[in-house]
């Protein structure tokens, strides 16, 4: 239900990029929850277990932008970063796209 996406490096380890926690709009009557506070999950043992690793990101992107985050697709670029782009927003995640370099 919450946009989440996983991916695999060349060495072989799982990344699980996942929104932590939930939130709603108070301006919205009956509106949807969003996903918010997107984090990062490691596993080096095939999906066996994972281990949270830290938020995605850890400052503001644009006009004050933290979350909520919406759906993500993400691959690792030649320099072996991992790029991750998501809907996101100020108020909800359809405001636009934003992308994230680790």
């Amino acid at each position: 239900m919450y946009g989440g996406v996983t991916l695999k490096d060349n060495a072989g380890k799982l990344y699980l990029i996942n929104p932590a926690g939930r939130e709603k709009d108070p301006q919205v009557y009956n509106g949807p929850n969003y996903g918010i506070t997107p984090t990062v999950f490691e596993s080096s043992n095939d999906g066996a277990s994972f281990v949270q690793t830290g938020m995605l990101f850890t400052r503001t992107a644009y006009r004050g932008y933290a979350s909520p985050i919406g759906n993500m697709d993400g691959a690792f670029a030649n320099d072996g970063k991992m790029v991750i782009a998501g809907e996101g927003g100020v108020e909800s995640p359809q405001e636009g796209i934003v992308v994230y370099r680790r």
